[in-house]
């Protein structure tokens, strides 16, 4: 596949450019030829690249997809505003970008434009242009450089609103739960992390069910069996059983409700749940 979208990225600032194209190889070759010749459409992008000199400039590939009905612009649109190319502190975008491609309006016009279906209510993505987007995606990792990118990006609180609500209900799979688990078993939070976190939970009351219902749940047996399903220690609770472990009180629950091997090859159950068959 030689259409999707892709970034022009300053070495020095790590500012980027974002666009779509059809074919890689003649897109990169346009912008470089017109900012050799100091004929750039983009007049940032074109005066970084006098300043700090063509060595310092990278093309690269951020997602390919297929050049079929509005996908294209929809993903350069989801690109731009992912990684905040249009704040002139982070990129060197300036056309304001459409799902539609609405490329022949002059900046103000498009603005103008975007604006008016924003103060509207109404969404970018059609449903169906949706789910081809999510088709597009699907089973797509991205590379080390690609996450690069998205280091430092700052999302809008709006954007994290949308995230926040489209998660609501949804329920992560076993696997899902096993890969973050996993990622976090040597996790340590920075100093400066739990500074932050101590701050902001500072003056907040927690739930009093939620603080009974945990307490309790701590304090229910924990047996540590093999794969006969003989016993091999009994915790008196989930917290004991972490501190023998070393695990935590979510992982120590975690290993209980989806039968986790531990390092030693044993398991952890609840007791409640334990059958000796």
């Amino acid at each position: 596949m030689n259409s999707g979208i892709y970034s022009i990225t300053n070495l020095i600032n790590r500012k980027m450019y974002i666009g779509y194209s059809t074919n890689f190889e003649s897109r990169k070759s346009k912008h470089f030829s017109f900012l050799r010749n100091n004929n750039h459409s983009n007049e940032y992008l074109q005066r970084a690249f006098n300043e700090y000199g063509e060595e310092n400039f990278v093309f690269e590939i951020l997602e390919e997809y297929p050049d079929i009905d509005n996908i294209l612009p929809s993903m350069e649109h989801y690109w731009c505003n992912l990684l905040n190319v249009h704040n002139p502190k982070l990129g060197y975008n300036i056309r304001p970008t459409h799902p539609e491609d609405r490329s022949g309006m002059c900046k103000e016009t498009a603005l103008k434009a975007f604006n008016t279906r924003k103060n509207n209510g109404k969404e970018w993505h059609s449903e169906e242009t949706k789910s081809k987007i999510g088709l597009g995606n699907t089973g797509k990792i991205r590379t080390e450089e690609q996450k690069e990118k998205l280091k430092g990006r700052t999302l809008s609180e709006e954007i994290k609103t949308k995230m926040s609500k489209s998660h609501l209900g949804k329920k992560a799979s076993k696997e899902s739960v096993e890969k973050r688990l996993k990622a976090m078993e040597n996790y340590k939070h920075s100093d400066e992390t739990k500074r932050k976190m101590s701050e902001a939970s500072k003056g907040k009351k927690k739930d009093p069910l939620v603080v009974e219902k945990r307490a309790k749940a701590m304090l229910k047996p924990i047996y540590k069996i093999d794969e006969s399903n003989n016993i091999i220690e009994v915790y008196s609770s989930a917290k004991e059983a972490g501190e023998v472990e070393g695990l935590t009180y979510d992982n120590v629950l975690y290993y209980c409700n989806v039968g986790k091997k531990l390092k030693d090859g044993n398991f952890l159950i609840k007791k409640k749940n334990y059958k000796n068959e």
